[in-house]
């Protein structure tokens, strides 16, 4: 090592932060979208307290795919130009 490299440490990269549904921003269409669908798929299956984690996971992933696959197709309405091959991997995603 030399004395510039002693002297000058390599930055290091930003920690990564993890981000969970709760923290979003609730003011937008599609975190609305999604937190709908969270609440309606555990109101389905008898409430919060009838879940195990396992479930509740799943619930939360359902809903967070049902909102990025409502995005794609309404962009692709209006015209957008969308990957049909990312749309066919979400759209798949979401109904396993």
């Amino acid at each position: 090592m030399t004395a510039d490299e002693a002297a000058n440490p390599p930055a290091r990269a930003p920690k990564a932060r993890l981000v969970s549904i709760d923290q979003i921003d609730r003011r937008t269409k599609a975190a609305q979208l999604a937190l709908e669908v969270k609440e309606s798929i555990i109101a389905d299956l008898g409430g919060l307290d009838q879940l195990s984690t396992l479930e509740r996971l799943a619930c939360e992933h359902a809903a967070l795919a049902s909102a990025v696959v409502a995005d794609t197709y309404a962009r692709w309405l209006k015209g957008e130009q969308i990957a049909l091959a990312e749309l066919a991997t979400v759209q798949n995603a979401f109904r396993r």
